[in-house]
């Protein structure tokens, strides 16, 4: 990679710039809104990688997973598979109510 010469910094530094002032010309709400879709599109590449490495992978640990890969680096291992079980037995409990709940509403 050749470095940039000065006409070509100038030009970058002149669209981070507006880039900065269109940023702060958002209101918070705006801003907020931006994060959240950032991070979707980062927690979808993340699903998207490791339905790619384990395509037969359900819905439940599909979302393990995407925990235990983004928060790898905040819990310890312990802590992970505590939570990894919780979430688990959450969506376990949860789909478990919701066929309850459609058997009552049909019978």
């Amino acid at each position: 990679m050749t470095p940039l010469g000065l006409d070509e910094q100038h030009d970058l530094l002149k669209i981070v710039v507006e880039r900065l002032e269109r940023w702060r010309k958002k209101t918070h709400g705006e801003r907020a809104l931006h994060g959240f879709r950032m991070w979707n599109s980062f927690k979808n590449r993340v699903m998207s990688a490791l339905l790619a490495e384990s395509p037969g992978l359900d819905e439940v640990e599909l979302l393990v997973r995407t925990f235990q890969c983004i928060y790898r680096e905040d819990f310890s291992p312990v802590e992970l598979d505590l939570i990894s079980d919780r979430i688990r037995a959450y969506h376990h409990r949860k789909k478990s109510q919701d066929l309850q709940t459609s058997v009552q509403t049909v019978g």
